[in-house]
């Protein structure tokens, strides 16, 4: 007698699988801060898009309008029944010109890689450019936490949270940057 054990998603076989990429394209209403998204993946069953600003969407391709100018960081999620790929792309939406934005290219994080607990540092506070929040995602574009900033150091601890990357995003009044964390 045999027995043949199926997959929640139906796959009889799901080593066998092929590789899911996720590829998507975007045009940009500099005016409406409209942004259409052509989801061009491959090999998948299943996709979840995250528009970097607490908006999510499963449909194939979908159009999201952000609320105010800046930059977002955007994140497809293409999977079938084993394997997924992830594609995360930065958004410069409606910003024309650098007086518009303020990229921090002095934020630190350490150690990194990190054990759980880390360290973000902020660089000097420049008037109305100051950075005020600070978001955690895990590799799917999920947030796993959400902090305030009271001071140009921040302590961070992640030690519930499994091994794997995460991506910081920092953002202020008219500044936004992004970062890598790796808990071992």
């Amino acid at each position: 007698m045999w027995v043949i054990k199926m997959e929640s998603c139906g796959c009889l076989y799901p080593q066998c699988d092929p590789q899911p990429a996720a590829v998507f394209t975007f045009t940009i209403d500099t005016i409406t801060l409209a942004v259409s998204f052509t989801n061009q993946s491959a090999n998948y069953n299943y996709f979840w898009w995250d528009f970097g600003d607490g908006n999510t969407s499963a449909d194939t391709n979908t159009s999201h309008t952000y609320a105010v100018k800046g930059v977002y960081v955007v994140t497809l999620v293409a999977k079938n029944c084993s394997r997924r790929d992830t594609i995360i792309d930065t958004l410069y939406v409606g910003v024309t010109g650098v007086e518009e934005l303020h990229v921090h290219k002095t934020l630190r994080v350490y150690p990194n890689p990190s054990n759980g607990a880390f360290t973000i540092e902020m660089p000097e506070p420049e008037k109305g450019k100051n950075v005020n929040e600070i978001k955690m995602l895990d590799v799917l574009g999920r947030e796993v936490k959400r902090l305030s900033i009271k001071s140009q150091k921040t302590e961070v601890d992640i030690s519930e949270r499994p091994a794997g990357i995460y991506l910081i995003q920092a953002k202020g009044e008219n500044s936004f940057y992004t970062a890598r964390i790796v808990k071992h």
